[in-house]
């Protein structure tokens, strides 16, 4: 079926593909048949031998090469019309793989191409919050109707969208893709129109080169800031206002000139150019320009609100980390073409990670809000006080709908809390403590106890699947299991 010109299209969406796979699998348990499409990243649906092998910005480069070049059968498959074999639609991410991949077709770009007419799409939080990821896939929300599930995830993956970490390493490794991309183009190696487009070799290495000075003076301005020990995590640190970062990154130093928001553009065609340089070669074994990316998109974060939306909704952070020489490039060459001012300058400081963490998941909604999205739906079954949650979102819930109780608190709910079991045991679930025999076999005689006084059901939460098959595990190998099966009948939730 083709969509009718105008209609809104639904965006359902939860927080991993494995949750909607089990919403696909009790979509097909209804009458309910529309044209559906489950959306993801290449990682997941990239079938190609060699490019399958790698992720992020590389694995793109390494795409684009691939189909250029003709060099990836599923793809050319698909556009010689052989998609049809494949029906997507109420399909999860691995029956789709495998149905394309026996197909001889592209599971990546077959979901997309399916996706411009379909009337579901299913997709994990992440890809319709992060502007980067919704860029990549073509996610156009224009009158669109999205739904997130488990609305109580909400707040912290938009927060944790719009919140970046540049480490020593991070920083380290730039520079030196910089230097790989470099080498490249003046050994010839890379004449491909994508990274050189209407510039010479020459002037991308002077681009290039450019670029280093500013990351070799935005080390340089990392390193100025003064930490001092702060009490409430008793780690070296400083943090300032969100605006702070504007200040970090435009200060310049004897090495070079900082960054300002009128340089973003320039050194985002630089990024790309490099990263298409360094992913010349389909058997390139580098980083393929995965750090180059993740500067690039912190400085797509900090340069588009004005300067009081970010003293409102982040913080800056600077603190001492850890070194990790085996992921900083040990390479630093010539800054231009005939100087090697500033290069091999070793630090006796210890590395430092920038931060800029965002405490308002205000800001992800609001860019959903701005593209034109017909309705936004959060549903949950923890988002009381509502009130507040809106509040929180900071965009307009003019409709909302909150059911009583199945149960009357005043008469059926007690709260309580057991420090021991009935043989003394702490009852400490901390991470330290948690697998100690005396804990696990008493936890199993306090569900015993109330299993056998309690009318009706229990419900028995853990942190985490793997906590709780290790502690049914335990249960089972002691004979505690058996003793609580004798009261009730137990039910344990899939994953």
């Amino acid at each position: 079926p083709s969509l009718a010109s105008g209609t809104p299209r639904i965006w359902y969406s939860s927080r991993t593909h494995s949750q909607l796979k089990q919403v696909i699998q009790e979509l097909k348990k209804t009458s309910y048949r529309p044209w559906s499409v489950v959306l993801g990243s290449r990682e997941h649906f990239c079938v190609h031998s060699s490019v399958s092998r790698h992720s992020g910005a590389r694995q793109n480069a390494m795409c684009k090469r691939a189909r250029d070049e003709n060099r990836c059968p599923f793809f050319t498959g698909l556009r010689k019309g052989q998609g049809s074999k494949v029906n997507t639609s109420l399909m999860d991410i691995e029956e789709i793989v495998t149905a394309c991949k026996g197909s001889m077709i592209c599971p990546f770009y077959k979901c997309r191409d399916d996706a411009k007419e379909a009337d579901l799409l299913l997709i994990p939080y992440d890809y319709l919050i992060n502007p980067q990821t919704r860029e990549s896939l073509g996610i156009g929300l224009q009158n669109a109707i999205l739904v997130f599930d488990e609305g109580h995830n909400i707040e912290k993956c938009c927060e944790s969208a719009a919140s970046f970490e540049l480490r020593a390493a991070d920083l380290g490794g730039a520079i030196t893709e910089l230097e790989d991309a470099f080498d490249l183009l003046e050994s010839g190696q890379c004449t491909c129109d994508e990274a050189l487009g209407e510039l010479t070799p020459e002037q991308l290495m002077t681009q290039i080169n450019l670029l280093k000075r500013n990351l070799l003076t935005l080390e340089d301005s990392v390193h100025e800031e003064r930490l001092q020990r702060d009490p409430t995590c008793d780690r070296i640190m400083m943090r300032g206002p969100g605006s702070q970062i504007l200040k970090i990154f435009g200060r310049g130093s004897q090495r070079g000139e900082g960054i300002v928001a009128k340089d973003a553009k320039r050194i985002c065609t630089v990024v790309r150019k490099a990263i298409a340089a360094l992913t010349f070669s389909l058997d390139t074994t580098g980083s393929g320009g995965l750090h180059l990316d993740k500067l690039q998109s912190l400085l797509g974060a900090m340069f588009k609100p004005e300067p009081e939306e970010l003293d409102k909704n982040y913080q800056v952070l600077i603190y001492e980390d850890v070194p990790d020489e085996s992921k900083r490039g040990s390479k630093r060459k010539a800054v231009d073409f005939f100087s090697d001012m500033g290069s091999g300058q070793a630090r006796e400081q210890k590395p430092r990670t920038l931060a800029l963490w965002c405490f308002s998941c205000s800001v992800a909604l609001r860019q959903l809000e701005k593209l034109g999205v017909h309705s936004l739906i959060i549903t949950s079954g923890t988002l009381s006080p509502l009130q507040g949650t809106a509040d929180a979102f900071g965009v307009p819930f003019p409709v909302t709908l909150e059911n009583s109780h199945v149960i009357d608190t005043r008469k059926q709910l007690w709260a309580g809390v057991l420090g021991a079991g009935p043989e003394g045991a702490v009852l400490d679930a901390s991470f330290a403590q948690r697998n100690e025999p005396a804990y696990l076999r008493d936890l199993g005689h306090v569900v015993e106890k109330l299993a056998s006084c309690v009318p009706d059901g229990l419900l028995l939460a853990f942190h985490s699947y793997s906590q709780k098959e290790a502690v049914l595990r335990t249960w089972r190998q002691s004979g505690v299991f058996e003793e609580i099966v004798k009261h009730k009948p137990v039910f344990e939730e899939p994953r």
